[in-house]
């Protein structure tokens, strides 16, 4: 937690000063950017959670509106209920669907950023654009083509997607988790 407030104070971050509101006209829409990739590679490293786990895949697996391939990363969970869940999950999915979901598991917890540089090492050499996916996000009916279709530009390199707990990305307060009611983010989006 210190490295974290200390990269928020260097980046002029630690003191808001009142709300910082994102201005609307800001955002580009949607038909400013071109096609969407033809398909994207979800990296899903997880670390417990559980209890949210059947609803972020089913969600995945229901909403994504491009083909898509998933390298989940099991970090070796203190809960025992992990490892199964996600072999259940892929084992549920139709046949052409379940051989395109990698699991990897952990003997020894590596932590978020080592688990995600393995699903990137992973994924090198696929052509679809890669989404790094928490396993808190829950992911909006057609998000993945509205997501990406900014790739389509030669200047964007990079997206990140809005969400009510994202520090520089949080809306409608930067840098303020905001709680969500149940069914609330997909009345949002």
């Amino acid at each position: 937690m210190a490295a974290r407030a200390e990269v928020k104070e260097r980046l002029g971050l630690g003191a808001i000063e009142g709300e910082a509101l994102i201005e609307p006209s800001s955002l580009r829409p949607l038909s400013a950017h071109g096609p969407a990739p033809a398909a994207v590679t979800v990296i899903l490293p997880v670390h417990n959670a559980a209890h949210l786990l059947p609803e972020v895949l089913a969600r995945l697996a229901r909403n994504t509106d491009l083909p898509w391939r998933a390298v989940l990363i099991e970090d070796a969970s203190t809960n025992a209920a992990v490892r199964p869940l996600l072999h259940r999950w892929r084992d549920s999915l139709p046949e052409g669907q379940r051989a395109r979901v990698e699991i990897i598991e952990h003997e020894e917890n590596k932590g978020f950023i080592a688990s995600v540089n393995e699903g990137l090492q992973r994924a090198l050499g696929w052509p679809d654009p890669v989404l790094l996916l928490n396993s808190d996000a829950f992911l909006p009916a057609g998000w993945a083509a509205r997501l990406l279709a900014p790739l389509a530009a030669a200047d964007v390199a990079s997206v990140t997607p809005m969400s009510n707990d994202a520090e520089l990305c949080s809306v409608p307060v930067i840098c303020h988790a905001s709680a969500l009611a149940p069914g609330e983010g997909d009345a949002l989006d």
